[in-house]
């Protein structure tokens, strides 16, 4: 009866070291173990009848992608008759707090009076960040720069802008933004349609 006690106390120390080393070389892997050490611990486990249980590291959050394509037409007051083909291209990254905005008014033609010029219109680059603040808020800050592509349509002047603001939820499917946004442009001396 002795011998038998003693050996299940053994038994139990030897399981008490091994089934939590054997957990621990599942989620540590190659960093502190190697994989033949990590496989050695588990067969010495399963041998004496326990399960080592792996954990898993949580999923990572992946990029959000979304496109946004449209047409604008717009009939001047001076007669003239413009298309826009619009888009928009957001990435969120895996925080879920920045985005990267690529934008622009597409390809554009414009039938005025005096001539029909139409081409590339300007780029935006943008990017912005929501800190959060407290239970449903967060402060957003961010900027840009507007890239005009030139000919005919856009002329050479470039901005910049950048942009603050704060939002708040305050009832399940509603939320209060309030965003200021400064714009600085480098203006150029050319007849470029605005």
């Amino acid at each position: 009866m002795n011998v038998r006690a003693a050996g299940l106390s053994v038994l139990a120390f030897v399981t008490s070291a091994l089934l939590p080393l054997a957990a621990h070389a599942d989620r540590l892997g190659s960093d502190f173990l190697s994989r033949t050490e990590a496989k050695l611990v588990r067969r010495d486990a399963a041998k004496l009848g326990l399960q080592a249980f792996a954990l898993e590291a949580p999923a990572q959050p992946r990029p959000t992608y979304s496109l946004t394509l449209g047409v604008a037409y717009t009939d001047g007051e001076d007669g003239s008759k413009t298309w826009n083909t619009l888009f928009e291209f957001d990435m969120q990254l895996a925080d879920q707090r920045t985005v990267l905005k690529v934008a622009g008014d597409g390809y554009a033609h414009v039938k005025a009076d005096d001539g029909t010029p139409s081409g590339l219109s300007k780029l935006i680059f943008g990017a912005s960040h929501a800190m959060p603040v407290g239970d449903g808020k967060k402060l957003l800050i961010g900027g840009g720069v507007t890239i005009p592509t030139g000919g005919d349509l856009r002329g050479s002047s470039a901005s910049q802008y950048g942009l603050a603001g704060f939002a708040a939820k305050f009832a399940e499917q509603w939320q209060l933004t309030l965003v200021g946004k400064g714009r600085r442009s480098a203006r150029d001396n050319d007849q470029a349609l605005r």
